[in-house]
């Protein structure tokens, strides 16, 4: 009973070093060797989550007169305490010049859009270069992933996801679960 004890302890030892080879590609600390945070680490910060100081590389992105600091994906808003900031949705409207490569493209209604962590963009032309504006999620749109931390709300059997105002519901497709964005299921 003891070696299948071991064996047991032993294989998920190795089944939980073989998630993390293949998902944190061996980087378990918080930090890259230059001292700023993986990407892989911000982008899985849930909405509300608490950080001291935005990301070294972000940038300030203001719309409709308030600020938000952006970096990797993430955007991050002034605490209320008034100290350090806050993971926060982006406001439709928000605009930037590039996103994170991991940015997927995704096709409803006969529109293209790029999403990212919970987020849809469109890409517009503006002085001959390209700019991506946060816009609202739209109906039907389907993607294979949705951020970290967001928890599942079961109504009447089905499992939705609520991301701020964003809510998906899960689905199989083929052996995948997708999700779809529909209307709040509670209004």
């Amino acid at each position: 009973m003891q070696a299948s004890s071991q064996n047991y302890r032993s294989q998920n030892r190795e089944d939980w070093q073989d998630y993390g080879d293949d998902h944190y590609h061996g980087r378990w600390g918080c930090c890259t060797s230059d001292g700023s945070a993986a990407a892989g680490l911000v982008v899985g910060l849930a909405l509300g989550a608490a950080v001291a100081s935005a990301p070294r590389n972000s940038t300030t992105v203001v719309v409709e007169g308030s600020s938000y600091q952006y970096s990797d994906g993430v955007y991050y808003a002034p605490a209320p305490s008034g100290s350090g900031y806050v993971v926060a949705q982006p406001p439709a409207g928000t605009t930037l010049d590039t996103l994170p490569p991991s940015a997927v493209a995704v096709q409803t209604g006969g529109e293209s859009y790029r999403y990212l962590n919970g987020v849809f963009y469109h890409s517009q032309q503006e002085d001959g270069k390209t700019r991506y504006q946060v816009v609202r999620a739209p109906l039907g749109a389907t993607v294979s992933s949705i951020p970290q931390g967001v928890k599942p709300n079961k109504i009447d059997g089905a499992a939705y996801y609520n991301y701020g105002d964003t809510w998906f519901r899960a689905y199989f497709k083929g052996s995948q679960t997708a999700y779809m964005v529909v209307k709040n299921p509670l209004v």
